[in-house]
């Protein structure tokens, strides 16, 4: 289980717009396809299946359940996402895209 505090975890879900029940710009398969990538987790795996199927819930459930680094590598590239997606001009926090930098770099140090 991560140590993200509930204030931490909230920054990161307003930057990525998780209240929609998304996260950032993924579908289904993209955000699959990310895990993979990133961590060889299924995120679509039944253990991640947090209250409804929603990417964000399982966002949620990957950081209850996944340890600190995992989660930090995570986030650290969820975040070098969100820059693309600034650069592309859909997106841009600069104040909660650093704080949750700052949060990244003390999960992976943890």
């Amino acid at each position: 289980m991560s140590n993200l505090r509930k204030l931490e975890k909230r920054y990161f879900e307003d930057l990525f717009n998780m209240s929609t029940g998304y996260v950032l710009d993924f579908s289904n398969r993209t955000f699959e396809e990310f895990f993979i990538d990133i961590v060889d987790i299924d995120i679509y795996d039944e253990k991640y299946n947090y209250w409804s199927v929603s990417k964000a819930n399982r966002l949620r459930s990957f950081w209850d359940q996944e340890n600190d680094h995992v989660v930090g590598n995570v986030l650290d590239n969820l975040l070098e996402h969100y820059m693309y997606l600034v650069r592309t001009n859909e997106y841009y926090n600069e104040h909660l895209y650093k704080k949750c930098k700052d949060i990244v770099e003390k999960l992976k140090n943890s």
